[in-house]
């Protein structure tokens, strides 16, 4: 079990793969805690502290015992602090496999929950959201800002990072669009690490006393935002959300099959298919390269025969699976990454990456690959109004 000590004050963690909800309590609470209702009262009464996810997911995060780092106090946006009672020390993060479940003594962890082991007692803890969450994408949804604006304006002489772009597309915000329209191949590192925690949890002896956050009727923190001036560097981390977080195994294989370096591709695959697996981007890339060549008139569906015997002959998804693992190995879920790719005539093809993933000796490692794509026209530019 993890152990949160003076010695030890920080462990990166990562739970959940569909959770709308993480709870933080103490294990004693393992029987009581069944219902969201039951969490939302234990909330209201200082024994738990929940998460509200905006989407189902899990999270890339950090507890850290006492003081935070210059890194980590400068690079929050939101924030929230509640009062909770750790009673026998057993401090829980669960995403939906802890509480009101029959779990095993010995289990620790899995990918829906974790328990670490802290000095018992009453602390107050604050949640700091980062950038690199889901949390920050749909408080900052709405916001007429540009992220890639904020980066630029922070880091003049810098390429944009593709997490980056990735984050300024999930806002689904026109003022941000209209910014990632007008991005040039030459100014996107699509190298660039992508794996940062998402929230950090700070545990304070309830003695040092801050002020505590509001809490909706449904359990959810009201929380203290914040747009620094400067643009907020992402905090590090080596560890995934469950299978959906920032460190995405299925972005590296999309990386590599972007830089058609289906070998390297292969590498996060169990060792007993990872020549198949090359073979298989290999042949999906041609397969792309090949339809890019129809003359854009007939993917316009101007000629809809001919696009139906396209994907008779060349059905989507495409995949590809080692079923002995999957039977053998423990199932933990998927990762799904997507690219934009436009080396094809400097046309625009959209793939996504599903990978499968089991637990094995050497860790988590994909068994199974489904790869999707499509090439529609690219959409032009806007136009200002002057």
């Amino acid at each position: 079990m993890p152990i949160l000590s003076p010695d030890q004050p920080r462990f990166d963690f990562g739970v959940g793969e569909d959770a709308s909800v993480i709870t933080i309590a103490d294990a004693d609470r393992q029987a009581d805690l069944i219902t969201l209702q039951d969490r939302v009262a234990a909330a209201k009464q200082g024994s738990a502290l929940l998460i509200h996810l905006p989407d189902d997911g899990g999270i890339a995060g950090r507890l850290v015992l006492g003081e935070l780092t210059e890194e980590e106090s400068t690079s929050w946006i939101a924030k929230g602090t509640r009062s909770v009672e750790l009673k026998t020390g057993k401090l829980v993060v669960d995403a939906g496999g802890f509480f009101g479940q029959q779990i095993s003594p010995e289990s620790t962890e899995s990918p829906d929950f974790l328990l670490v082991d802290v000095p018992p007692g009453s602390y107050q803890l604050t949640t700091y959201v980062f950038l690199s969450s889901d949390i920050a994408t749909d408080l900052f949804r709405r916001r007429k800002l540009s992220y890639l604006d904020w980066r630029r304006k922070s880091f003049p002489n810098q390429t944009i990072p593709q997490w980056l772009v990735d984050l300024a597309e999930d806002r689904d915000n026109d003022f941000e669009e209209e910014r990632i329209e007008q991005l040039q191949d030459d100014e996107v590192d699509t190298e660039a690490d992508d794996a940062f925690v998402e929230v950090l949890i700070q545990l304070q002896r309830a003695a040092v006393t801050k002020e505590e956050t509001e809490i909706a009727s449904s359990g959810k923190l009201k929380w203290e935002k914040r747009q620094p001036e400067a643009f907020p560097q992402p905090v590090s981390t080596a560890v995934a959300a469950g299978l959906r977080g920032s460190f995405s195994k299925a972005k590296l294989v999309a990386q590599a099959f972007h830089r058609e370096d289906f070998a390297a591709a292969s590498q996060v695959f169990v060792e007993a298919m990872r020549t198949d697996v090359a073979a298989f981007l290999a042949k999906q890339h041609a397969l792309i390269s090949q339809k890019m060549t129809i003359p854009n008139r007939i993917r316009r569906n101007e000629s809809r025969r001919k696009q139906a015997d396209w994907d008779a002959l060349h059905s989507d998804p495409q995949t590809v699976v080692h079923p002995l693992t999957l039977r053998r190995q423990p199932y933990q879920g998927v990762q799904v990454a997507s690219l934009v790719d436009t080396s094809h005539r400097g046309q625009w093809v959209y793939i996504s990456f599903e990978l499968a993933f089991v637990k094995t000796k050497l860790g988590l490692q994909a068994a199974g690959m489904s790869v999707s794509w499509n090439a529609p026209v690219a959409p032009k530019s806007r136009k200002r109004r002057r």
